[in-house]
């Protein structure tokens, strides 16, 4: 083993001679640790995924993503944010190097494309009802091209590729969607991006080519905020248990419920969103108090598909609502009579785990806040209940993140928080929405 080197010894002036000092370090990674970064980028503002400024570093595919077979060597860069397959930022470029090796001989073009679909499939009685299978990005560039001076491709020659993933859906102007897998009982749904390499060869050789999966979002999606003092009204109608109680409706005594949020209806993923309910009683002050404590704050988060296939129906075959979170009472005010006000305080998920995407005629991820209000007691079968659902935008990331990244002059990171280790999971496994 190398010599342990000794740190410097740093006191502060206000501990005791015999405090202890800090611990000792060695230059070398136990092997219970691991190393991030070792090294320096060649040049300011190098994308992170380049293979290029690390390749003085030795490859191994405990540091990089490199994919072997007995035809080609493939390198994706090196292992920066902990997924087990490649995973870029907003906007990311799929960086990578390939060398044939001598037995892929005769090669005339070699393409690399980047590819992303989204399928969804229905099945009924084992039988297969519905299937949607639609196109998200198709990118394709071309490594090497036959000409007179240059009949096949040179063996044991390193080709580098760029690709960058576009902002839209192909044919669409909604934001690339993230890697998504689902399973559940008659019902399968994904989007997926590969990175694919053909191999063509001259005369009775087979066509080579190979797929690898990579994980483009977890991304990052910039949220448009705008002031947090800006809040906007949003009246809440009473919803009567039946229609039979006319008199019930006409009394002076039925409350008026108002719920303020902020005018903005986008958020950063474990941001906290401030409400404020008013409830108002002018000829029966005790009603005001009594809907305080029933009232329901939760942020829920909405999946569902839609299938257009074998029916050709195009209905929506299935969806879910998640509570994510509830909210939290943190202050009441009862000075005014007849008026009690509540606060609360509305957790938007997990930090950086949730977004909104959605794909036309296919699949959507939308959040929304659901406020309840009903009574309790003896009061139920003559006073109104309260419901609303107040959709908003999630975005992985609060406002200024991609400036900020733009600044430092590197690329957009992976939302890191939106990897999901069930997709890992073998198809046949299933796993709720």
């Amino acid at each position: 083993m190398p010599p342990v080197e000794q740190p410097p010894l740093f006191r502060d002036i206000f501990l005791p001679d015999d405090h202890p000092s800090t611990p000792a370090y060695s230059p070398e990674a136990h092997e219970t640790e691991r190393v991030l970064q070792t090294w320096t980028e060649s040049a300011p503002g190098t994308p992170s995924h380049d293979p290029a400024p690390y390749a003085h570093q030795p490859e191994s595919a405990t540091n990089y993503f490199i994919y072997n077979n007995e035809y080609m060597h493939v390198n994706m860069g090196p292992r920066l944010w902990g997924p087990r397959q490649p995973a870029y930022g907003f906007n990311g470029i799929v960086h990578g190097t390939v060398k044939l090796t001598k037995k892929c001989s005769h090669v005339f073009r070699l393409q690399v494309s980047l590819l992303g679909k989204a399928k969804v499939s229905a099945t009924s009685r084992g039988m297969l009802s519905d299937m949607l299978d639609k196109p998200l990005v198709s990118s394709t560039t071309t490594l090497f091209a036959a000409t007179p001076e240059a009949a096949f491709c040179p063996t044991e020659h390193v080709f580098t590729f760029s690709i960058p993933f576009p902002t839209f859906i192909s044919g669409e102007m909604g934001s690339l969607p993230p890697s998504y897998m689902a399973w559940s009982p008659g019902l399968s749904v994904e989007t997926t991006y590969t990175l694919k390499l053909d191999v063509y060869r001259k005369g009775l050789r087979r066509h080579e080519n190979r797929t690898w999966p990579s994980l483009p979002p977890p991304r990052r999606d910039i949220m448009h905020q705008g002031q947090p003092s800006e809040f906007k009204t949003i009246p809440l109608p009473p919803i009567w248990p039946s229609d039979d109680c006319p008199r019930f409706k006409a009394r002076a005594t039925v409350p008026t419920v108002e719920l303020f949020i902020p005018a903005h209806t986008t958020f950063s993923s474990g941001s906290t969103i401030p409400l404020k309910m008013t409830f108002t009683c002018a000829q029966s002050p005790a009603i005001a108090k009594l809907l305080t404590p029933s009232t329901e704050v939760r942020f829920l988060k909405r999946t569902f598909a839609r299938v257009q296939g074998v029916s050709g129906t195009g209905v929506v075959i299935s969806g879910r609502e998640l509570i994510l979170a509830k909210g939290v009472l943190i202050d009441a005010d009862n000075s005014q009579e007849g008026v009690a006000v509540a606060y609360f305080d509305l957790q938007a998920g997990e930090t950086g785990k949730e977004q909104s995407w959605r794909i036309n005629d296919a699949l959507e991820v939308t959040y929304f806040i659901r406020v309840s209000i009903r009574s309790s007691g003896g009061t139920t079968n003559y006073m109104p209940t309260f419901s609303h659902d107040e959709p908003v935008h999630i975005s992985t990331e609060p406002w200024g993140t991609r400036d900020r990244e733009a600044l430092q002059g590197g690329a957009s990171t992976p939302a890191i928080g939106m990897t999901n280790p069930r997709m890992e999971l073998r198809p046949t496994h299933s796993m709720a929405w």
